[in-house]
């Protein structure tokens, strides 16, 4: 299959922030000898953007490498942006799982917002699907599984992820997923919903579509569009015009072409209910509905929680990073690396953003 040009790719719809976060009485653990920028060598420019910027950094002192992001102070604009900022801080600090990328530190410097995460490099599921075009049932049934405990872990600190696609499906060398970007996920209260507009429209669910309130559920529906997308290398309801893909989320049956499981089959069609109500998961068993799915009669779900599972798929063709840099069409810019001078936070900034700070190993 022709690798798929898709125009909503990248796109995010900002998430609206319907009320500020409670106070809580929980705290978070400050950052003691807070890295600064110029503790890292610049490697590799991963992404660049009119905000934010990623790179593949190496610690000049223990020499693993890691990611760093950064976020554009000035991009803060408002309370909305600010919240979401906080947000994906507060996520990665509370949840702690093996299938969700590990947050090192989170910084200041004079001009941004600093994240340092683990470097997964084995590729994400998007660019590993453009290369082998779909996978094995068995190789999706690996991935469901970790992405499934992961998706527990998330639900169960009470958080929609909200933005679940290939994109945000890392792989490591040993073939073990990771999640990220939590910019768009949001915690809900007890008995909570949420009609917010936000998320990547391929993967959007009918409720979302429709302004109606919703919960947990949504992210059974984008499960069930990246299982199929494995399978077949395209969302089902897949169209480069922007409202015809809206009308087949809202009104097109999915479509199983080729051969594959009638289990396969089952839990795809019940997870991508239009109905939020009939749909896998939506019962008080909430995400153990599906684990206890045919489809997964097979898999030991402790085991997988302890990483003690074989990987089905390993992305070897990702190990060499040259390769990975003329998959992306990336060059090694030195002139692309962020300044290291004055990458020390101003006093004001240290009293505003005094919560932002932080060091997983304390």
């Amino acid at each position: 299959m022709d690798q798929i040009l898709r125009i909503t790719n990248n796109i995010k719809i900002s998430a609206e922030i319907e009320q500020k976060p409670k106070k809580t009485n929980k705290k978070t653990k400050k950052a003691k000898n807070t890295p600064k920028t110029n503790d890292f060598k610049f490697l590799n420019t991963l992404q660049k953007g009119q905000n934010s910027e990623i790179y593949l950094v190496e610690n000049e002192k223990d020499k693993k490498q890691y990611v760093l992001k950064l976020i554009k102070k000035n991009s803060i604009s408002n309370d909305k942006d600010l919240q979401r900022l906080f947000a994906e801080k507060t996520i990665l600090c509370e949840i702690k799982n093996p299938f969700i990328v590990q947050l090192h530190h989170s910084f200041l410097t004079e001009t941004d917002f600093c994240f340092l995460i683990d470097y997964i490099n084995g590729g994400d599921l998007y660019q590993i699907l453009n290369y082998v075009h779909s996978f094995t049932e068995n190789e999706i049934k690996f991935f469901a599984a970790e992405l499934i405990l992961a998706l527990k872990a998330i639900h169960k600190a009470n958080y929609i992820y909200r933005d679940l696609k290939p994109e945000n499906i890392l792989i490591d060398r040993t073939g073990h997923i990771h999640l990220t970007d939590f910019g768009v996920s949001k915690k809900l209260e007890k008995n909570e919903r949420t009609n917010s507009f936000c998320g990547s429209l391929e993967y959007l669910a009918p409720e979302v579509l429709k302004n109606q309130k919703y919960g947990f559920e949504i992210d059974f529906w984008s499960l069930g569009m990246v299982l199929y997308e494995m399978f077949y290398g395209i969302p089902p309801f897949y169209s480069q015009n922007l409202r015809e893909m809206q009308k087949n989320i809202l009104n097109q049956e999915v479509n199983f072409e080729g051969v594959c499981s009638s289990e396969f089959k089952d839990l795809i069609t019940k997870l991508l209910s239009k109905d939020p109500k009939k749909r896998l998961g939506s019962s008080k068993k909430g995400i153990k509905e599906i684990m206890k799915h045919p489809f997964f009669k097979e898999i030991n779900w402790t085991n997988f929680s302890n990483k003690k599972s074989q990987p089905q798929f390993i992305p070897s063709f990702f190990f060499n990073q040259e390769n990975l840099i003329q998959n992306e069409n990336l060059e090694l810019k030195k002139n692309s690396f962020p300044s290291l001078e004055k990458t020390n936070p101003t006093c004001l900034d240290k009293i505003l953003f005094k919560d932002f700070e932080y060091d997983f190993r304390k």
